[in-house]
């Protein structure tokens, strides 16, 4: 199966290719389609409304950047708010700050994070701490 992406506005386009056979996961939410699939490159890959938002491969690159370059501005962060980032992985960057308190976490698609929970491990972690609230 091969995950494409097509962005002609701006010249993009990418394609993943994913192990045989149907994805892990495939439905529609009340909000998106979600899937998840898996690759022997990428490892496992969310995909909503058919656009990847993060592969266990490289997941790293972009998220913690997003988390830990705003977190390191602050001398003391104790009270953190993460908004979207169903995939968990921002709060789990976030919850590696020991200054960190709480943290409030709001996701418009409650899917996307059962979906998360289920597949990608940093997910389980994340919203299991006492300090997050969801």
């Amino acid at each position: 199966h091969l995950i494409r992406e097509d962005e002609h506005e701006i010249g993009y386009w990418m394609t993943l290719v994913t192990k045989a056979g149907p994805p892990l996961v495939s439905f529609q939410s009340k909000y998106q389609k979600i899937e998840v699939y898996e690759s022997e490159h990428f490892g496992k890959i969310l995909v909503l409304d058919d656009c990847v938002q993060l592969t266990e491969r490289d997941a790293d690159s972009y998220n913690e950047m997003m988390a830990h370059v705003p977190m390191m501005e602050h001398p003391q962060p104790k009270r953190v708010l993460v908004i979207g980032g169903g995939d968990g992985y921002v709060v789990s960057e976030v919850l590696k700050h020991k200054s960190v308190s709480l943290v409030d976490h709001v996701e418009l698609d409650e899917a996307v994070i059962n979906t998360s929970k289920e597949h990608f491990s940093w997910a389980k972690k994340a919203w299991d701490d006492p300090r997050v609230n969801l």
